[in-house]
């Protein structure tokens, strides 16, 4: 019997380990997916600061955006 108790409590102990190993990994790819968005942000705002140092005003304001 006690035998039997301890192989469940290990059974256990592993499957918590799982878990928890699964919730950091889990955390870690959100935290890296969230700062690969922050990134991809702030290169599309450069980009566009860029595009619009380097193009003439008149051209800017010529272009119409239609739907």
């Amino acid at each position: 019997m006690t035998q039997a108790r301890d192989e469940i409590q290990d059974k256990l102990a592993d499957t918590e380990l799982q878990r928890d190993k699964a919730v950091t990994e889990w955390a870690d790819d959100k935290r890296t997916h969230t700062e690969l968005e922050s990134k991809i942000r702030r290169m599309s705002t450069w980009i566009l600061f860029c595009f619009l140092l380097v193009t003439p005003y008149s051209l800017v304001t010529s272009i119409q955006v239609t739907n």
